[in-house]
């Protein structure tokens, strides 16, 4: 609090960043948290109004709103058969995606074909965004979104607390991305 801080940037996560969190909140400090883990998995439900407006995630896919009804009946699905569970990482989504599109072009299940399929891949997420695999390194590039932690505008709330992301800022897949030095071992047939 002394330190005249302007934000807090951490990489906390679970127990520790809801500690975190209400420790800023309880002594007062008004500025925002930048944080990459701070929603989902009782840790909205947990900050709840304390949390609002204060809170500010840095991830990939948009949040609330929701941009494609692709996207909204996929987290409708979801939620219908895991009603206690929220889909959290996206991201998980679209590279269990790619991989059986890959999958399908090579039809191997080899890995090594995969692999290869999926060097320099595009690939369309369910959010009507397209993100690329560089081959090089196999680094996934796709924007980046800074969402706020509030009960205003949100269709789709995180832990069925009325509270979850809304998108703030957006950041172009084409900002993301950065040189890579990498030479990637690959192995020999």
């Amino acid at each position: 609090v002394s330190s005249g801080a302007d934000a807090v940037i951490t990489g906390n996560w679970g127990a520790d960043m809801v500690s975190l969190a209400r420790s800023i909140i309880d002594n007062g400090l008004d500025i925002p948290i930048f944080t990459f883990y701070a929603a989902y998995d009782g840790i909205t439900a947990t900050l709840g109004a304390d949390g609002k407006n204060m809170i500010r995630l840095i991830h990939n896919e948009t949040s609330n709103p929701i941009p494609t009804e692709q996207r909204k009946e996929f987290i409708r699905a979801f939620k219908a058969a895991n009603p206690n569970n929220d889909v959290t990482q996206p991201r998980i989504t679209n590279a269990l995606s790619m991989i059986v599109l890959a999958m399908e072009e090579t039809q191997s299940t080899d890995p090594y074909d995969i692999a290869l399929a999926l060097e320099d891949m595009r690939f369309t997420t369910l959010s009507g965004e397209e993100i690329w695999m560089r081959g090089e390194d196999h680094q996934i590039f796709q924007s980046l979104h800074i969402s706020v932690h509030t009960d205003e505008g949100i269709e789709f709330d995180a832990d069925n607390s009325g509270f979850g992301l809304f998108s703030e800022y957006h950041v172009p897949t084409e900002e993301t991305i950065v040189p890579t030095s990498c030479r990637m071992r690959r192995p020999s047939r």
